[in-house]
């Protein structure tokens, strides 16, 4: 008999469970959850490149982000090109980022992963 697995890739949640012909088993896939069968679909990745996912990189960010310092600094996005009517200009977008943050905290994969014109995330 063949064993069947099971994949809830959930927004704010995610877990893995099996079937054995028999019975079904929901697998715990964070161990450091209240609940070890459910796990928080979410990502942080560190400036070293250290992955944690669910329970474990909430917490590894709330470490990583209390009471530190923050310097921010403007850097160009990109531009915008508007056409409209008889006008047309180009402008150029700035944001402020933190240089100093310690990681990124990814959440919400699914919903960016499913949009048409996703073509990926930089991290850093």
């Amino acid at each position: 008999m063949s064993l069947k697995v099971g994949i809830d890739f959930g927004t704010s949640n995610s877990g893995v469970a099996i079937y054995d012909g028999e019975q079904v088993r929901v697998l715990p896939v964070d161990p450091k959850n209240v609940q070890p069968e459910v796990i928080k679909t979410v990502l942080y990745i560190t400036k070293e490149y250290r992955a944690y996912l669910g329970q474990e990189a909430a917490e590894a960010y709330y470490r990583d982000n209390v009471n530190r310092q923050r310097r921010f600094v403007k850097q160009w996005a990109g531009e915008i090109d508007y056409r409209g009517a008889d006008m047309h200009y180009v402008r150029d977008i700035y944001v402020y980022v933190d240089e100093l943050k310690p990681g990124r905290l990814l959440q919400y994969l699914k919903t960016a992963l499913r949009k048409e014109g996703y073509r990926g995330t930089q991290i850093f």
